[in-house]
């Protein structure tokens, strides 16, 4: 079974604590389409802009990704400029155009008999979102990843949308911005479960990410890091991921989104080691089921806890 990634590519300026990033590849369909293509075939759609490098299209071929629903602007690509903190811990858009990307025809957007099992749609305007999901067959499984931007700007055009996914991806500082109110985590997952997701996964950064909803509870922290490049693209890889988890597993139940969660956890722990998308061309599934079982043989689960001592 294959997954789509409905997203946008880019070109990024990031600066980063000692190194700065000019005019590289970036986009939410980026990083997720290679991140997807790891555990199951994957196809793309977004729009590139007439300085996107095609030399990115060829990488993503060789890794199998059907680029058949990439669309093609005169415009220039969609650019995004951000810096980190010294940290990495806080990331700061300073400039942001949507340019080609406005220019994305959905109506183009026909699956015909290459339906996908699982979708991303990741960071897009709400409405063109809101578009695409109507042209995905009614049974595909829906996830959904946003932004701080459009949770100010389009606030009521996202929460239509949450009512059509199955997974919507958010930290708790946008949760906060989509609510528009401040109250405590537990009345914020209400609320936002209330606008129609079935599964919520707060994002935590550095600290993990734990899973709401109808398929239970579940907390899985980050992989233990010593060596942290540049987050960019972390989240993306991580919704790429766990779109082709479940599209190879072809499952949508508690099983398989906590082996989803875990194996795009792993993803990103790689992706953050190295510059941008680099990190996921030469990544392999052996690989990521490798650091896995590391990740797996260090969480308390694995060890006989002396509860009969205490």
């Amino acid at each position: 079974m294959n997954s789509a990634i409905l997203g946008t590519f880019g070109i990024d300026d990031i600066s980063l604590p000692g190194h700065d990033l000019e005019r590289v590849v970036g986009g939410a369909a980026s990083y997720a389409s290679l991140a997807s293509s790891i555990f199951a075939p994957t196809l793309v759609s977004g729009m590139i802009g007439s300085d996107f490098p095609n030399d990115f299209i060829e990488i993503l071929k060789s890794k199998n990704v059907n680029v058949d629903f990439v669309q093609h602007s005169k415009e220039k690509s969609f650019r995004w400029n951000a810096y980190y903190s010294d940290d990495l811990n806080q990331l700061t858009t300073t400039y942001q155009a949507m340019n080609a990307s406005k220019d994305y025809d959905v109506s183009k957007l026909n699956f015909g008999k290459m339906p996908p099992k699982v979708a991303f749609l990741a960071n897009l305007d709400p409405s063109m979102q809101s578009k695409m999901i109507d042209q995905l067959p009614e049974n595909t499984i829906k996830l959904l990843d946003s932004m701080d931007l459009w949770m100010i700007d389009k606030r009521d055009e996202l929460r239509e949308v949450l009512k059509k996914v199955d997974v919507f991806f958010v930290s708790e500082e946008e949760a906060g911005l989509l609510v528009g109110k401040k109250m405590p985590l537990h009345y914020m997952l209400d609320e936002l479960m209330s606008y129609g997701p079935k599964i919520i996964v707060l994002k935590k950064g550095r600290f993990g990410l734990t899973m709401y909803g109808a398929l239970g509870t579940l907390s899985v922290p980050s992989y233990p890091m010593t060596h942290v490049v540049d987050p960019s693209g972390a989240g993306d890889s991580l919704g790429g991921s766990v779109a082709g988890v479940l599209a190879s597993i072809g499952t949508f139940n508690y099983a398989s989104m906590s082996t989803a969660l875990v194996l795009g956890t792993v993803v990103s722990s790689f992706v953050v080691e190295g510059y941008t998308f680099s990190p996921l061309l030469n990544l392999t599934l052996d690989e990521v089921r490798n650091r896995v079982k590391m990740f797996m043989d260090q969480l308390p689960n694995q060890v006989n806890l002396l509860l009969d001592r205490i």
